[in-house]
């Protein structure tokens, strides 16, 4: 999280470890998002250096009230 310049973390994170075919992984995004429900508001945020081993998906959901 910090090494991304983040000081708080997302409702819902996931961090992976960079090594070949992990990016690949976005392709689920479609899925995700149907889990989270389409009936809300997101904000998805994916962090990847490829010089840093790890790579960090985070996603916040709105209230679908609002």
């Amino acid at each position: 999280m910090a090494h991304f310049g983040h000081e708080t973390i997302g409702e819902w994170s996931s961090t992976w470890l960079n090594k070949p075919g992990q990016l690949e992984r976005l392709s689920g995004l479609p899925e995700f998002i149907k889990m989270l429900g389409v009936d809300r508001r997101y904000r998805i945020i994916f962090d990847y250096d490829p010089a840093y081993p790890k790579m960090l998906l985070q996603a916040t959901a709105s209230d679908p009230s609002q």
